[in-house]
């Protein structure tokens, strides 16, 4: 993500008055209520902190009310390119990132940290808000210590090498491991896997000659782990690098076809089921739903001004978001349903709820898609147009920073 970091003040207050020692954070709030963050899933993400101090020194924590809590965090390392790296050089960075989780904020403190637990004279205290709803806002502080030591071992999230997945209490996703370089497994809330693989399709004309390329076609790439934190994983394949929290994950999936000769007529990105899933698919056309039954429905696939999927199966539903604005060209909604075998086809060659994104005569033919996948109850029912406005809308997150004698520099991050 990317992140710009404005330097909006200086005060220095009451340094050198007798008896001014306030607790920190006090003279600059109008002591705002406690409201808690709506929006639970997503991460946060803090860049440009504690420059130089060790990474293994930094802890974050929430104030309850009461009390001060440890909460789960990772700190991730970047290095002069700016790709995550499983291990840099132990020091903080400008562009090294503190991640913890947005449903693991808690309340502003009514009480210094810096009285209650033995941290250096400079924190910084994170606010995060809706952007959609700004009354709705949660708050953390980030610490560093020489003594203090990770007393939470909450883990939200793991990588098995051995069967290429990644897990968490919500969902799984696993990695093919032969024959193409996509996904091959998903479950939700304890189900089974539900996937068949996940498809490519690249269509494009020499003259007369047509041609076409699938997931299949694309050259083969190991599956390598950056890093397993408790908070996420960073997994890398090829260029494509997928993120994964708790009940959300994101990947950018960079695409060269400049190479192809002729002319690029349709590019497709889809995920099919496996043969006999049933659930149902909602988009920005389907609001009531479509059933998966192996079935063929009358689906519209336009207009498409909102890039989300949700697939409901069982007991969690799968919301698939996107950009696509690199590519331009002619976008809509792809969606299948045919239990009939198609020998053309990838995978099973059976299409159950076989949904993504379809695009016709691209202008581009280098571009990145971004996409991100939102793991949720399926009680909750079609919640695809308000995942999507929190994929286009990400948290505002703001640090200041505190000190014991109420110095503070408030720094603006804004989350791209």
């Amino acid at each position: 993500m990317k992140r710009s970091l404005f330097l909006a003040a200086v005060l220095i207050s009451a340094l050198l008055l007798p008896g001014a020692a306030l607790a920190a954070g006090s003279a600059d709030q109008a002591t705002p209520p406690n409201l808690a963050l709506d929006r639970t899933i997503e991460p946060v993400i803090v860049a440009g902190i504690f420059a130089g101090k060790p990474v293994d020194e930094l802890f974050v924590y929430r104030w309850t009310g009461s009390s001060w809590e440890q909460i789960p965090f990772q700190i991730d390392e970047r290095n002069s390119a700016g790709d995550y790296v499983a291990n840099e050089d132990g020091v903080m960075d400008s562009n090294d990132e503190v991640v913890f989780m947005s449903g693991d904020t808690g309340m502003l403190a009514s009480d210094s940290i810096g009285s209650a637990l033995p941290v250096s004279g400079l924190w910084y205290r994170v606010e995060v808000t809706n952007p959609l709803n700004t009354s709705s806002k949660g708050w953390a502080y980030i610490v560093h210590s020489t003594s203090l030591s990770i007393t939470n071992p909450t883990d939200y999230v793991s990588y098995n090498n051995a069967n290429l997945r990644v897990s968490t209490a919500n969902y799984a996703l696993g990695w093919a491991a032969s024959g193409h370089n996509g996904l091959d497994y998903m479950s939700m809330y304890g189900g089974g896997d539900i996937m068949d693989r996940t498809k490519l399709r690249i269509d494009y004309r020499v003259v007369v000659l047509q041609f076409h390329l699938t997931e299949n076609d694309i050259p083969f790439e190991n599956v390598v782990l950056i890093k397993d934190g408790a908070v996420r994983t960073l997994v890398k394949r090829g260029g494509t690098v997928t993120t994964s929290y708790q009940s959300y994950t994101s990947t950018n999936f960079p695409v060269d076809l400049s190479s192809l000769p002729g002319n690029l007529e349709r590019f497709r990105t889809s995920t099919d089921l496996a043969q006999g899933v049933s659930g149902t698919y909602y988009d920005e056309n389907n609001n009531a739903g479509k059933p998966i039954d192996g079935v063929p429905d009358n689906v519209t696939q336009t207009p498409f001004t909102q890039a989300w999927r949700q697939v409901t199966v069982g007991a969690g539903s799968n919301i698939q978001v996107a950009k696509l604005t690199e590519l331009g060209g002619v976008q809509k909604h792809y969606y299948k349903d045919n239990s009939a075998v198609d020998p053309q086809d990838t995978g099973d060659q059976r299409s159950f709820g076989d949904s993504g994104f379809e695009v016709t005569d691209p202008t581009s033919r280098n571009f990145t898609i971004t996409t991100g996948q939102y793991f949720i109850p399926a009680a909750q029912g079609n919640q695809g147009a308000l995942y999507n406005e929190y994929f286009l809308n990400p948290l505002h997150v703001s640090t200041t920073v505190e000190t014991q004698f109420h110095s503070f520099l408030p720094v603006l991050e804004k989350q791209n």
